[in-house]
């Protein structure tokens, strides 16, 4: 049953080479519904590099790195899922979020796109007065969190560099 909306919230900036990466989602509670990811600095660095060399620009590297983290935490729950809310400082990104997490899902999942939950822009902080995705984040990207996705470089890249098409 699709029922859930969560909360995503990322620590540790994308183009920032010299830091991990934590991202996690949230209930608006905290406690009923979470998932969290981590993602190695020297992944990313080395896929920054094969960026640059296979595509020949890194304009969508960002994009498709965050993208790639949503695909992570919500791909076993896709079908408890209604809503996915993304922090506004991707707003302007979210079309091609949403295109790159659709191919994503697409290609690694057998739900169908109409059971896909509905990205929705929001100021988390905002909307919730502490956000338990944003405390996740932070100790996913410490390593601090018992139960924790790492990422894998080899998944990683092959998701990462595949086409846009």
């Amino acid at each position: 049953m699709r029922k859930h909306t969560v909360y995503v919230d990322q620590s540790g900036k994308i183009e920032n080479q010299s830091s991990h990466i934590g991202m996690a989602f949230s209930d608006e509670s905290g406690k009923e519904f979470t998932n969290a990811i981590f993602i190695d600095k020297k992944h990313k660095k080395r896929i920054k590099e094969a960026a640059k060399k296979e595509l020949g620009n890194i304009r969508e590297y960002r994009v498709k790195l965050f993208a790639f983290g949503l695909f992570m935490l919500i791909q076993n729950d896709l079908h408890r899922l209604k809503e996915v809310r993304v922090d506004r400082e991707y707003e302007g990104k979210l079309p091609q979020i949403k295109h790159h997490l659709f191919n994503f899902l697409n290609n690694n999942t057998s739900v169908p796109t109409n059971n896909f939950p509905v990205l929705i822009p929001c100021h988390v902080h905002n909307e919730i007065k502490k956000p338990e995705c944003h405390d996740l984040a932070y100790r996913a990207r410490e390593k601090e969190l018992d139960s924790l996705l790492e990422s894998d470089y080899d998944f990683l890249k092959a998701m990462v560099l595949r086409s846009n098409k």
